[in-house]
């Protein structure tokens, strides 16, 4: 599956401000919590490759997902998914073992408008909080999308990277205060087939 979407940030102010016009515009948001469930290699490879693998949790559900991003600054993805039935510390990954780096928790509201999803994020990660506006729309769509974004006449901040890039830094910035998130005992295993 490709997904198409546009992505910024937003402070604490237009994050508000969005949520009104949204509700005023569409009606009362549906509402869901996830966790995504971030693994990789020590040395991050399947992020400098593009690639996100992830177990996402919505409710009592859970999934794994592998995301591919796209180069060159394109607004396009291709996911994945793959059945679990745990929530392992290691997994194999196409004969490479990757381990659970932490995990992201997003409250999403969701509101649907001329054929796109738009998406208001709440995003909570080791001690972080961020705020993210994704609009999900049709291959051919961007400038409907990116028209829909200008029409909000909110201040709308450049998202460089996504939650996975921004976990990391996080990870990146607790490790270097000598924090230790994810320390599986062995034999903790799931192989994705």
């Amino acid at each position: 599956m490709i997904e198409y979407e546009l992505k910024y940030m937003l402070d604490a102010d237009a994050y508000d401000a969005c949520l009104d016009k949204l509700t005023a515009a569409f009606g009362k948001p549906a509402e869901r919590t996830q966790i995504n469930y971030y693994y990789d290699t020590p040395d991050l490879a399947l992020h400098k490759a593009g690639t996100t693998l992830r177990i996402r949790q919505n409710g009592e559900r859970i999934q794994g997902q592998i995301k591919r991003h796209s180069k060159g600054g394109s607004n396009d993805s291709r996911e994945s998914f793959f059945a679990i039935d745990a929530m392992p510390c290691h997994m194999e990954f196409r004969g490479t073992r990757v381990k659970l780096l932490g995990s992201l928790m997003t409250v999403r509201r969701v509101f649907t408008a001329g054929g796109m999803e738009i998406d208001l994020d709440l995003n909570y990660y080791l001690g972080n909080v961020d705020r993210e506006l994704e609009i999900e729309f049709q291959n051919g769509c961007e400038t409907k999308a990116k028209e829909f974004a200008d029409s909000l006449g909110i201040r709308l901040g450049e998202v460089k990277g996504g939650k996975y890039s921004r976990f990391l830094k996080a990870l990146k910035k607790a490790r270097k205060a000598g924090v230790v998130l994810c320390e599986g005992r062995s034999g903790e295993t799931a192989e994705i087939k």
